[in-house]
């Protein structure tokens, strides 16, 4: 199953798929006012897009016509036979995705059956072709209540201590064989390198890696933190390929076992799980390395994130993070995508750079973007491959599946960004 009973015990996923708190243990720590208020916004928000649906539903011939007319401006037809239509096997999805936006054609698809792509890869091709048109409908997601949306997931900041552990574990907690479905050996959950001539995933993988330790500079015997360690891949191969002491925090359970498990043959890796809000250790550090945190960090936090950086940093230290950004006038966030990366928030690199230069300089600037554009496909074909390996409800399969198939080309389309950022610790910070 997707949620296992204890998970279940701790979270409630409503029919929109937001996240509700309930019975954390932290919830003593936590913003009384703030979490009811987002407790509030998700009910209005299933309120308000359940009382749409009964409302559409006796509409559901005029919006049957509307659909077949906005499908045929992509070449997409409904019930045809080619393989970027759709098949609609049930009225009620007409009413549900008008109501609903992405996550309820994701959830009619994964969760009831009512519709079905013939291709998803080329359903996908086939809207992305023209981007441009793409752009007029993108009220669709997050829906018809993007003001509620915005406001649940932008305004305020929930990536506090206590709600972004809570984000992590739901994230995070599903198991070792769920990732390895689509992740490489090292099961890293990130954007890998093809620009040095990776023939596959895997590779590209491994030269992420290697071109990460080049721009950290090492040498035997530095102090690494391996910010956001995930599984424990990087910290193993910069510990075994590099002669460097490292030790990764993550603030999820299921990682942190996970990387104590991978690293434990050697003594130079010390593996905590802890929030990197936590982390007590100031000068203690050469070199940082941190990839794909910020978009769990959020806009509200970055200040704090970086000067965190510079007080962990001996002087002169280098920091190098690989991290997505997004094009001004994009959303920070994707309702989607809080399916699979609950309390993201995806910044811009105008953001990213207006507080870093506060601590740091700029040493070199990467980007990334091709890479992800590369791996999305890549990353889908694996789950379709791998996925009669695990047993997990058809909703997850088809959720990530989406996920990894658009990840691509929103890339590919410049709407996300990718890069790697080499920081040096500033003597003063402004």
């Amino acid at each position: 199953m997707y949620l296992s009973s204890s998970r279940l015990d701790r979270f409630n996923f409503n029919r929109t798929g937001e996240l509700a708190l309930k019975g954390c243990k932290n919830f003593a720590n936590m913003d009384f006012l703030i979490t009811g208020f987002l407790h509030l916004l998700d009910f209005l928000i299933v309120f308000c897009e359940f009382s749409l649906y009964i409302v559409f539903i006796p509409f559901t011939p005029i919006i049957r016509f509307i659909a077949k007319k906005i499908l045929a401006k992509f070449n997409i037809r409904i019930n045809g036979d080619k393989k970027c239509d759709i098949v609609i096997t049930d009225w009620r999805a007409y009413a549900y995705i008008a109501s609903h936006g992405m996550v309820g054609a994701t959830d009619a698809w994964g969760k009831f059956g009512w519709w079905r792509p013939n291709n998803l890869d080329n359903l996908t091709h086939q809207l992305f072709l023209n981007v441009g048109l793409l752009k007029k409908f993108r009220f669709l997601e997050p829906g018809p209540f993007f003001p509620l949306y915005h406001l649940r997931w932008d305004v305020f900041n929930i990536q506090s201590k206590e709600r972004a552990s809570t984000f992590c574990n739901y994230a995070y907690n599903l198991g070792k064989d769920f990732f390895s479905t689509f992740l490489d050996p090292n099961l890293l959950y990130s954007i890998p390198y093809y620009a040095r001539g990776a023939k596959n995933f895997d590779e590209a993988q491994i030269h992420k890696m290697e071109f990460h330790a080049e721009k950290l500079q090492l040498s035997p015997g530095m102090r690494v933190l391996d910010l956001g360690c995930g599984f424990g891949g990087m910290s193993r191969f910069l510990a075994e390929k590099h002669d460097v002491n490292v030790v990764g925090i993550t603030n999820s359970s299921e990682m942190a076992a996970h990387a104590k498990e991978m690293c434990g043959h050697l003594k130079s890796v010390e593996i905590q799980e802890v929030d990197w809000r936590d982390l007590k250790e100031p000068g203690k550090f050469d070199r940082i390395i941190g990839i794909e945190i910020m978009f769990h960090v959020g806009r509200h936090n970055l200040n704090e994130f970086f000067r965190k950086l510079h007080t962990w940093l001996k002087p002169g230290g280098i920091c190098v993070l690989q991290d997505f950004s997004v094009r001004p006038g994009q959303p920070k966030s994707m309702r989607f995508m809080q399916k699979i990366f609950p309390g993201h928030c995806i910044l811009g690199l105008n953001e990213i750079f207006s507080i870093s230069e506060k601590y740091f300089s700029l040493e070199s600037y990467t980007d990334m973007t091709e890479d992800m554009a590369k791996c999305g496909p890549e990353m889908a074909q694996r789950l379709r491959k791998n996925w009669g390996n695990v047993k997990y409800d058809n909703a997850v399969f088809i959720e990530h599946e989406i996920f990894f198939g658009t990840a691509g080309y929103l890339g590919g389309t410049g709407v996300f960004t990718v890069q790697q950022m080499v920081f040096k610790k500033l003597k003063i910070p402004f």
